[in-house]
């Protein structure tokens, strides 16, 4: 793998240009991580397998995706991969980001005070042609600077046969990385250019109620599912509050985990008193009228 960073081949919008997509080394003194895995992350940048689900816990948490998942069939969202952010309107949602186990190690990568601002569902149904290409979080995301922790929770077993993530080491402190648009048959519109150039990749296998962490800016990406097993993982997106959106729309979704937040960045919701798996359109314009936000607002405190 080059140590040095490519131009990126798509062009950068202006609003955009001004972040910082330098990968940080974790400086501080882990309570929960062992020393040695707080080193794999900064030089690797990523940490698995580790425990987030007891059994117990599992078997709830895994009826519960599948009955989120049944109400928006409901709602008409047949797309599996659509539960993106709905961890501000399902409670469920909304305590496993808060989960003790997760946040403990996510604090040993960014410090006491924690947000989570997205989550995603990737729920890969088998015999699903879609890939997800080798991509870079932070090459979309409009934040800097690049300091965004991903804990990859297994909901299934998750393995080379499923699918399951694969990551190219390293690749986090290369910058971002030359890209270009996916094809019609990919969950995500980027597709670095040339991946396997940078080194060989390393699939993250899970057992269900495990978790995985990445640097928001390590290749990652994977396959199509060819087998007849589901593969369902729950991405959620930590940082610190110093981080910024630069649009404000990418503000307005946040929980507060843990800590304290002075920044202004950022729009908190507390937790949700049902789920909502509406979609984000009649959600947004439903809380609009109901006087709850101004619509591209950000910073303070609001209830769902």
């Amino acid at each position: 793998m080059s140590g040095t960073p490519r131009p990126a081949r798509m062009s950068t919008p202006k609003d955009m240009a001004e972040r910082d997509l330098r990968f940080a080394d974790v400086a501080t003194q882990p309570r929960t991580l062992r020393a040695d895995q707080v080193a794999h992350y900064n030089l690797y940048g990523y940490v698995h397998p580790l425990s987030a689900l007891s059994d117990d816990n599992l078997v709830a948490t895994r009826s519960y995706f599948d009955h989120l998942f049944t109400k928006m069939r409901a709602e008409g969202i047949t797309d599996s991969y659509a539960l993106v952010g709905y961890h501000s309107r399902c409670p469920g949602l909304y305590d496993l980001a808060m989960s003790p186990a997760i946040l403990d190690v996510i604090e040993d990568i960014v410090g006491p005070d924690i947000l989570c601002w997205s989550s995603q569902a990737f729920a890969k149904m088998p015999g699903d042609t879609k890939s997800v290409p080798f991509h870079q979080d932070g090459s979309y995301w409009p934040l800097t600077p690049a300091r965004t922790v991903t804990a990859w929770v297994a909901i299934d077993d998750s393995d080379c046969e499923n699918s399951c993530l694969q990551v190219i080491p390293g690749t986090h402190k290369l910058g971002q990385l030359p890209w270009r648009k996916a094809g019609e048959e990919a969950v995500l519109d980027q597709q670095i250019e040339e991946p396997l150039s940078y080194g060989a990749p390393v699939s993250i296998e899970l057992k269900a109620g495990q978790f995985s962490i990445h640097s928001d800016m390590i290749a990652h990406g994977s396959e199509p599912n060819k087998s007849d097993r589901r593969r369902c993982g729950f991405a959620i997106r930590y940082c610190a509050p110093m981080v910024k959106p630069l649009k404000k729309d990418w503000a307005r979704n946040a929980i507060l985990c843990r800590g304290t937040d002075s920044s202004g960045h950022w729009t908190y919701w507390k937790r949700p008193e049902q789920d909502d798996v509406s979609s984000w359109r009649d959600y947004w314009m439903r809380k609009y009228r109901e006087g709850k936000i101004e619509l591209g607002g950000t910073g303070g405190s609001i209830g769902a």
